[in-house]
């Protein structure tokens, strides 16, 4: 068991690489969708091995059975201090996946009560900062300063609601919540959040594009993040990250999605559901055999 018990584990740490390259090469919506679940498997696959070896270092350290019972051999016993190093870091991982989660309970829990009682999906904050950013509760409110405001035009106001709106529309709170709890089971995923925070807002980014122009979401966004302060952490903002990288992408025409890309990421998480399967049906077995 304990050869492919570790092949999920490095089938993770290949995802974590190989997911923000093949994204760069798909359209924003699919690039978030293949990057959200490469992490959401990283971590199942790391949780899944650090269980197994858990479970076969405990075997080992306190079971009295040969290797070899009923006829049937034991494939490769997991060694005690494996398995107890394994339960450290599942225990350190879990900790911090608490931690995560109460997190961004708390920051949606102080936006909750800053749009209380806000019932039109826009609220226009009388304040000399400028800021634009959507909060994800409930049917979702855009939040928008009078500074601003005040900074574009009509039209450039019409992109940042788009944008917005877009953010509402698609969900990509709950892209950015599941990432963010992957990485914090397993750090190793930092790559894949960074990347899927700015292929979220290329998403929104030509949500916008669509309803204006191009020229118009590219000079709104500039002139936003000219003058933008820093949004609540758990908030969509408009002009807060990526934004060279945003300008440039609506400097072009958007590029068909090449799905040879995801042709990698899919032999990976296939080779690897089938090892921790082995895995899986092995550790089980093991006990079955020390039980008797």
């Amino acid at each position: 068991m304990i050869i492919s018990v570790y092949l999920p584990l490095l089938a993770g740490c290949l995802l974590a690489w190989l997911g923000p390259r093949a994204a760069r090469r798909l359209s924003p919506p699919a690039a978030t969708r293949l990057l959200a679940g490469c992490a959401v498997f990283s971590a199942a696959a790391t949780a899944g091995t650090l269980i197994l070896l858990c479970v076969g270092g405990l075997i080992n350290a306190f079971s009295t059975a040969p290797h070899s019972a009923g006829g049937l051999p034991v494939r490769d016993p997991v060694p005690w201090p494996t398995g107890v190093a394994a339960a450290v870091v599942l225990a350190v991982m879990a900790v911090r996946l608490v931690r995560a989660v109460r997190r961004e309970w708390r920051m949606l829990g102080a936006l909750r009560d800053l749009v209380s009682g806000c019932g039109e999906g826009l609220m226009v904050l009388d304040d000399p900062r400028p800021y634009a950013y959507a909060v994800p509760v409930g049917h979702g409110t855009i939040v928008v300063s009078t500074a601003m405001m005040a900074t574009l035009s009509p039209a450039e106001r019409r992109a940042l609601l788009a944008h917005e709106q877009a953010h509402l529309d698609h969900g990509h709170h709950g892209y950015g919540v599941a990432v963010a709890a992957a990485v914090a089971f397993n750090p190793l995923l930092g790559g894949i959040r960074r990347e899927l925070k700015l292929q979220i807002e290329r998403w929104a980014d030509e949500s916008a594009a669509q309803q204006v122009t191009r020229p118009v979401t590219a000079r709104s966004l500039a002139r936003a993040a000219l003058a933008a302060v820093t949004a609540p952490a758990a908030a969509l903002a408009y002009a807060n990250s990526n934004i060279r990288e945003r300008l440039a992408a609506l400097a072009d025409t958007p590029a068909p999605s090449r799905w040879d890309a995801v042709v990698p990421a899919a032999v990976i998480s296939l080779a690897a559901t089938a090892t921790l399967l082995d895995a899986s049906r092995a550790c089980f077995r093991i006990l079955e055999l020390v039980s008797q």
